[in-house]
């Protein structure tokens, strides 16, 4: 039975151009965060250009990016960050590589 993205614990996003926006994934609860949704997505290029983040885990500052995106994302992501602790992590999982991305990221600059 699908009950659609709000429900899901983890989503695979194969065509992240075309993902549905974060907010429509599960956000998890004020008493239970750790109940958002896990969302996955393939892309075709990792980088350490593109965004800068900080945040916990996360020594100084890192860069980041991932092709293709959406052209929103930016703001997704800076929107996912102002829910924490609710909000959704994201795994991006390419070629030869993958990058975890915890919704406690801050983004702090794009490049």
């Amino acid at each position: 039975m699908w009950n659609g993205p709000d429900a899901a614990a983890f989503a695979l996003i194969a065509d992240i151009a075309s993902a549905p926006p974060l907010t429509t994934f599960a956000q998890g609860a004020s008493d239970y965060p750790d109940q958002s949704t896990t969302v996955i997505f393939q892309v075709e290029i990792l980088s350490r250009e593109g965004w800068v983040f900080a945040g916990p885990g996360i020594d100084g500052e890192i860069g980041f990016g991932v092709l293709p995106a959406p052209s929103d994302f930016t703001a997704q992501l800076a929107d996912n960050r102002t829910r924490f602790p609710q909000g959704v992590d994201m795994i991006f999982a390419g070629r030869n590589a993958i990058a975890a991305l915890p919704r406690s990221a801050r983004l702090v600059e794009t490049r």
